[in-house]
C-alpha cells in the first residue's frame, strides 16, 4: 500500500507537467481557398496577395514561435510573408504574397512551416496555375486566289498579315508553317505570310496552307485554308462564221493570246481536239508573235460536207514556262 501511496502522489504531481505538454501542441492553418479556385492565376506577374485570407500560427501555452517560413513552392512560383502580428510571441498571422514567374508549370501546394519552441509544424494550400491556347483572330475561311505573277492583286492581297491573341497577358507568340506550297513563308514574331509564286505554281487544284501560332507554354491553334494560283494569261478567239459550201477558209477575224507577260511568252497556237462535222481540216495561219508575250493570228479550215452541222473548233496556246501552262478558246464554224 505505501509503494501505491508514492506512486499515486508521483502521478498527481506530473499531472500539470502532462497538462502543460499537451497545450503546448503547436498549430498553423494556411490562407483558406475561399471561394473556391481563389489561388488561380493564368499569366506571369505579381506579387498577388491572399488578403483577407490569412495564415496563423499558435505555439501553444508557454511557448513561442520563432519563425514562420515558407517551406516549399511548386515550380514557377515564388512565395513570400506578409507579418500581420510578427513572430516572438505565442502567436503569429499574415498574408501571403505570390509571384508567378512561370505559368506554363504545373499546378501544385505552397506550403508554411512555423518553427515554435514546442515543434515545427506545417501547412499547405493549393495553388493552379493554367495556360490559355493562343486563337487565331483571321484565319481565311474562304478560298484564296491570285495570278502567279501578281499576289498583291490576289484575294486577299498578299503579304497577307495573319494574327492570333492570347488572354494570357504577356504571352509570346510564335508563328510557323505547317503545310505551305513552295517558297510560302511565314514571319514567325509577326505571322505576315509572303508568297511569290512562279508560273509552274499554277494548278487546278488549290493549295492546302497550314500555318500555326504557338505560345511560350506550348500550347497552340492551327489555321488552315487554301490557295489557288491562277494563270493571267488571255485568249480570244475568232468570230463564230458560217459558211454553205465546200471550199477552204480563213478566219475574217484574227485569235489574239497574251502570256499575261512576267517575263512569259506564247511558245505555240495550236487547233486541238475532234473537227466538228463537215470540217475535215483545220490549222493556225498568219501567226504572229509567236516567241514574245503577245501573239495574233488566223484559223483555215476546210469545209467537205455544208449538209453537216458544223460545230465547235477548239484552239490552244501553250508558253514556255517549265511545265507549260495552256490556255484554251473556241469558235463556231455553222454549215
Amino acid at each position: 500500500m505505501k509503494a501505491l501511496r508514492i506512486f499515486m502522489m508521483v502521478m498527481l504531481l506530473a499531472l500539470p507537467l502532462f497538462a502543460s505538454q499537451a497545450m503546448a501542441q503547436p498549430t498553423i492553418t494556411c490562407p483558406p481557398s475561399i471561394p473556391p479556385g481563389i489561388y488561380t492565376y493564368h499569366e506571369n506577374g505579381g506579387p498577388y496577395s491572399t488578403d483577407p485570407n490569412k495564415w496563423e500560427a499558435d505555439a501553444g501555452s508557454g511557448q513561442i514561435i520563432n519563425a514562420v517560413i515558407v517551406f516549399s513552392t511548386p515550380a514557377g512560383i515564388t512565395a513570400t510573408i506578409d507579418f500581420i502580428t510578427p513572430t516572438g510571441g505565442r502567436t503569429a498571422d499574415g498574408y501571403m504574397e505570390i509571384t508567378v514567374a512561370d505559368h506554363c508549370q504545373p499546378s501544385g501546394n505552397i506550403v508554411l512551416e512555423a518553427q515554435t519552441t514546442a515543434g515545427n509544424v506545417t501547412c499547405s494550400f493549393p495553388v493552379t496555375l493554367i495556360n490559355n491556347d493562343p486563337v487565331f483572330d483571321n484565319c481565311p475561311i474562304t478560298l484564296h486566289t491570285m495570278d502567279w505573277n501578281d499576289p498583291a492583286g490576289g484575294t486577299p492581297p498578299y503579304p497577307f498579315d495573319i494574327d492570333a491573341s492570347d488572354v494570357d497577358v504577356g504571352d509570346v507568340l510564335t508563328y510557323s508553317p505547317v503545310t505551305v506550297p513552295a517558297g510560302m513563308t511565314i514571319d514567325a514574331n509577326t505571322g505576315v505570310i509572303t508568297w511569290n509564286p512562279i508560273c509552274s505554281d499554277v494548278s487546278a487544284v488549290p493549295y492546302n496552307v497550314v500555318v500555326r501560332v504557338t505560345d511560350q507554354c506550348g500550347a497552340f491553334d492551327d489555321c488552315s485554308y487554301q490557295v489557288e494560283v491562277t494563270n493571267p494569261a488571255t485568249f480570244s478567239c475568232p468570230k463564230d462564221e458560217e459558211q454553205k459550201t465546200i471550199g477552204t477558209y480563213t478566219t475574217l477575224t484574227n485569235w489574239n493570246v497574251y502570256s499575261g507577260d512576267g517575263g512569259i511568252n506564247i511558245a505555240s497556237v495550236a487547233v486541238t481536239g475532234a473537227l466538228p462535222p463537215g470540217i475535215s481540216a483545220a490549222s493556225v495561219s498568219g501567226a504572229v508573235g509567236i516567241g514574245t508575250p503577245s501573239a495574233t493570228g488566223t484559223v483555215d479550215y476546210t469545209v467537205s460536207d455544208p449538209c453537216l452541222s458544223g460545230g465547235t473548233i477548239n484552239l490552244v496556246a501553250t508558253d514556255n514556262c517549265i511545265p507549260p501552262n495552256t490556255i484554251q478558246c473556241a469558235f463556231e464554224v455553222t454549215l
